[in-house]
């Protein structure tokens, strides 16, 4: 098994962990469902959509397994670029999907290899789908022929974006990304 192999096993692991944490909240009030963890904000799943990501997962998981015992390294290389593409441009709306949960077992995992978790993990999802929301905005509009310097004028005015300056900021750390997917990915 590569590290590849590993990596995607252990995402695979931490998803049917999350949905069946969220089964298991399905039919709590909203104050009960959010006194159970520190969700980043999204819209919550119901039990029909955790149901269908259980069956997704579990038949992936056993994809995985088959590509893995032909030899095939090369399909969780494939997962994993696809992993990173869907979460830098390939959501359309940063509310839906479903929180992944923190167990107790990775939070030792993390203790064992000396890792601090950070105290507030809401913070650095909140960041992340800002980010995610500001680059897929910024493609959208240069794709419809927006010029390069509208953008964080036209992205900040939009609900729940961040400031002109840190949209500024987020532009410019992934200009290169942005620039090729508006393109058309050449």
């Amino acid at each position: 098994m590569t590290r590849s192999d590993k990596r995607v096993a252990a995402t695979l692991k931490s998803w049917l962990t999350s949905i069946d944490q969220h089964l298991k909240f399905v039919d709590l009030d909203e104050d009960e469902y959010q006194e159970k963890r520190n969700w980043p904000y999204h819209q919550r799943p119901n039990q029909d959509l955790l149901e269908l990501a259980r069956k997704r997962v579990v038949t992936l998981a056993k994809k995985l397994e088959s590509e893995v015992n032909a030899g095939n390294g090369a399909f969780s290389q494939s997962l994993e670029l696809m992993r990173v593409l869907a979460n830098m441009v390939g959501r359309e709306s940063g509310e839906r999907f479903i929180p992944l949960v923190e167990t107790d077992e990775s939070i030792a995992e993390a203790a064992r290899k000396g890792q601090k978790r950070h105290p507030e993990r809401r913070d650095f999802v909140t960041r992340q789908e800002l980010i995610r929301q500001v680059v897929s905005d910024s493609i959208r509009f240069l794709s419809w022929g927006r010029e390069w310097h509208e953008l964080p004028e036209v992205i900040c005015r939009l609900d729940g974006r961040p400031s002109e300056d840190i949209t500024r900021r987020i532009l410019k750390a992934n200009r290169d990304v942005i620039e090729k997917e508006a393109m058309g990915g050449v």
